[in-house]
């Protein structure tokens, strides 16, 4: 077959005769590839479209000869099936063999389908990427928050994608793109139930319908793949630029972010009143701090499905857009895919057909605030017109264009979820089990159409989750509900990168991690500084955090001049931001990546994307028995430390470090991610100071539990006990009126707390040593090594060397020392600045 014709092979050795392959070309150095139980369709839900890019299209169709060679090229790629039932691809300038199709069984909707893959010519490194944000290792099962390795290979991991459905996330924890840096890019384009298993060299790629559907919930009978490389003649340091360039080009590439959405975001949860969103926005502008976003965050409205503020607490809309937009700033409001019976949209969307069914046509149950609520089908086109002109007339025509699409997993549906049922517009209905990944795509969907539609240009939304192409309708990603410790902030790096590397161009992040978090705790002070110098450099600078307070004042001296300080790095940093997202909007180049993808040459960048430079940590001091930043944990009490009460504080032993609540919180409930910690002791603060009760032998602090404060209004907060989870040995916060054994504290003589629940005794660990890719790239020119650890104040960093061992310098941006290529060094990392560098 002729190269740039499509192959299509049936009854071949290493094939059912029911199978048909083909390979055909889908835009430049890039093959489609399916795999079918008969005909091959491209009208199915997907991640491409029906027209291949460039309007290419196919030029055969029928079977081919089994005994002989059947060839297909596009660009530099080139495929061809053997004789052996084999499908190989190969880079068509060097001759260098990618990637091959190994094994396959033919699918049906009855048993699904698999086609495993060998990547083994082309892991010169050894490594591969992608798998979006990459979070099936999640104790937790929906946050991230807990690994203790975080390499960038995904290699030896297995990938369920009904879980990942279900999680909160979504689809984004495991978006099926893989790339083996340099050589070629691999999507597997399936929205349906089924996953991905790797090994050191293979990718199983696999379809699988729920057993426990009772035969509904049947899935699509073909496998679909894209298969990518590099332009020809292209140098090693542009290989793995081209790649995304081809992907992207084929599932649609990030629009340019408007110049407002590369400044400071700032939000909460949550701005209950119009009153509090507008004393935040006067202190940025009276302090000329250049904030691009304000966000309203959930239960601005009366009920859910409303789609409108609620005017008790939000009287003039009008009035409050106008003045923050007099200040260069734009409202984000949320929005969530929920009708509850109350709601004005309720009825509408029940009785005409908008809202997604089971099987039986019942509507997909959810409950808030005692009402019985239903799930919204985006994909009816009808609905989207109808929820856009609710949306049209509550916020839009206030001059509200950026919407926070929260919760848009969204949780769990039954894998025989209906979506797009038969309507007046004729659209045909699907099942969750087979393309619920796609509610991912289409929920964002509605909002760039029902704006575009409206007349904007600039389209920038916020949803939860994602899938493949996502990011083509405006729409960015955040990491979820976050914990607020230093392990957390660790583990999100190779989070963050994995995102970008799918293709979720504008990813971010709660600044200073969502979960727990008090603003007048010393320990968490430092965590928010520094989780605020990593969002400074990722496409979107956002902080957001289920806290007493997120504005810069309620941080004291001298951390707000340094949240001050981060703001004003940001926009001086704006030209050369928005340069490097015009890049990723023309060509799909990310705005951060691994070091690997700009010095694939220097073979120091391959270890730090498995382990950094190793974890962060602080020299410990001799015998102390801690040091700052410690866990506390409960510990057999032969072993445990002596703690003294000294002026409201309860201080461990001779250390000088005091209990911090920290990051506890009656919100967290997730092991290690929010617990006290020790910190160098701070009589005055709050987060300080515990008092005993003799009487009912509790531990109690006061705590802002997050929910209750309101900014520019009075301090609020309660009372809390220190108690230990359920099932955990780590204490959080609680409830003062409940005084159970978990919560009592028999201080004894010897200076030891021992808990009445389980006889343990307070005492204190060390962080987990997070080890990791701790180094990236921010564009072409600027190189980013956060500080991860709690206490540190310098960090090892390696500034890579240039092409082919090239010398090259590197500028520390705020110090202007510089640091030759090929070389680590110890590089300072004080509280007000952080490891931030140009290539020179």
């Amino acid at each position: 077959v002729a190269a740039a014709a499509a192959a299509v092979l049936r009854g071949a050795t290493g094939y059912p005769s029911a199978g048909t392959l083909t390979v055909r070309p889908w835009g430049p150095n890039a093959l489609r590839v399916q795999l079918c139980s008969d005909a091959c369709s491209d009208a199915l839900p997907s991640a491409l479209d029906p027209t291949p890019p460039g309007g290419s299209t196919r030029a055969f169709q029928g079977p081919a000869d089994a005994g002989s060679d059947t060839l297909v090229e596009s660009g530099n790629l080139r495929g061809e099936t053997t004789p052996d039932g084999r499908t190989r691809f190969t880079r068509i300038d060097d001759d260098v063999p990618l990637l091959e199709l190994s094994s396959q069984t033919v699918p049906n909707a009855a048993t699904g389908g698999s086609a495993t893959w060998d990547f083994s010519a082309s892991l010169g490194q050894g490594q591969l990427y992608g798998m979006g944000q990459n979070r099936p290792g999640d104790p937790q099962g929906s946050y991230v928050g807990w690994f203790t390795t975080k390499s960038l290979d995904v290699r030896n991991q297995d990938f369920n994608f009904k879980t990942a459905m279900s999680q909160e996330g979504g689809s984004t924890n495991a978006a099926p793109f893989l790339i083996a840096p340099g050589y070629v890019g691999l999507l597997f384009n399936s929205p349906s139930y089924g996953g991905i298993n790797l090994t050191d060299r293979t990718v199983t790629c696999f379809t699988a319908p729920d057993a426990a559907t009772g035969g509904q919930g049947e899935i699509r009978k073909q496998l679909d793949f894209l298969v990518v490389t590099s332009k020809k003649g292209s140098g090693l340091a542009n290989r793995s630029f081209d790649i995304h360039e081809a992907y992207t080009a084929a599932v649609g590439r990030t629009p340019m972010m408007p110049a407002w959405g590369s400044l400071y975001w700032h939000c909460k949860n949550r701005y209950s009143t119009q009153t509090e969103l507008l004393t935040a926005a006067r202190y940025f502008h009276t302090n000329n701090l250049n904030v691009g976003v304000m966000v309203i965050d959930w239960f601005h409205w009366k009920m859910m499905g409303d789609w409108s503020f609620d005017p008790e607490f939000w009287p003039d809309p009008q009035a409050m857009v106008d003045e923050c937009k007099s200040y260069g700033m734009e409202i984000m409001v949320s929005l969530w895919p929920f009708t509850c019976e109350t709601a004005r949209s309720y009825n509408v969307s029940t009785s005409r057909g908008y809202v997604a069914t089971d099987s039986h046509g019942n509507g997909l149950g959810a409950g808030f605030g005692g009402q019985n609520c239903r799930l919204v089908d985006p994909t009816n086109p009808d609905f989207a017109k109808y929820i856009w002109g609710l949306v049209e007339e509550s916020y839009h025509k206030y001059g509200i264009k950026s919407f926070w699409l929260d919760n848009s997993e969204p949780w769990t549906p039954p894998p025989d979820s209906l979506f797009g049922r038969p309507n007046a517009t004729g659209t045909s209905g699907w099942s969750w089990a087979d393309a619920g990944a796609l509610f991912d795509v289409k929920w964002p969907q509605v909002f760039h159409d029902g704006l575009v539609s409206s007349g904007e240009t600039e389209v920038v939304t916020l949803p939860r989750a994602g899938w493949i192409g996502t990011w083509r309708h405006g729409a960015s990603l955040w990491t979820g509900d976050i914990g607020s410790t230093f392990p957390v902030l660790a583990s999100s790096v190779m989070t963050l990168l994995s995102a970008q590397i799918t293709g979720f161009g504008w990813t971010t992040i709660d600044g200073g991690g969502y979960a727990g978090g008090d603003s007048q705790s010393p320990a968490y002070r430092e965590t928010q500084l520094r989780w605020m110098q990593l969002a400074a450099t990722l496409p979107i600078m956002r902080q957001h955090g289920q806290r007493d307070r997120t504005l810069f004042p309620y941080y004291g001296q001298p951390q707000e001049g340094m949240l001050q300080a981060l703001v004003r790095l940001r926009t001086d940093l704006q030209p050369y931001i928005q340069a490097e997202l015009k890049k990723l909007a023309a060509t799909g180049r990310p705005f951060n990546r691994p070091l690997t993808y700009d010095f694939p040459d220097d073979p120091k960048v391959w270890t730090l994307t498995m382990s950094g430079l190793g974890p962060q940590t602080v020299q410990r001091p001799p015998a102390s028995p801690a040091a700052a930043g410690d866990f506390v944990t409960t510990v057999q009490c032969e072993s445990a430390p002596v703690w003294t009460r000294v002026n409201g504080t309860l201080v461990l032993g001779e250390t000088g470090l005091c209990l911090d609540s920290a990051t506890a919180s009656t919100e967290c409930t997730y092991l290690r991610q929010c617990i006290p910690v020790v910190w160098p002791c701070e009589p005055g603060m709050p987060a300080h100071n515990w008092t005993y009760n003799a009487t009912d032998q509790t531990l109690r602090t006061f705590h802002d539990p997050g929910f209750v404060g309101a900014e520019g209004g009075a301090a609020s907060g309660a009372e809390a006990t220190l108690a230990l989870a359920t099932g955990s040995p780590y204490p959080t916060f609680g409830d003062p009126s409940k005084v159970i054994a978990a919560s009592q504290w028999v201080l004894g003589e010897a200076g030891k707390l021992r808990n009445v629940q389980d006889g343990s005794c307070l005492g204190t660990e060390p962080p987990p040593a997070v080890v990791g890719v701790d180094q990236y790239m921010m564009g072409d020119s600027m190189m980013v090594a956060p500080v991860l650890a709690a206490g540190a104040r310098s960090r090892s960093v390696y500034f890579p060397m240039g092409p082919g061992g090239a010398p090259t310098k590197w500028i520390h941006h705020f110090t202007q020392t510089v640091y030759s290529g090929g070389t680590t060094a110890a590089v300072p990392a004080p509280l007000d600045h952080f490891p931030l560098f140009r290539r020179a």
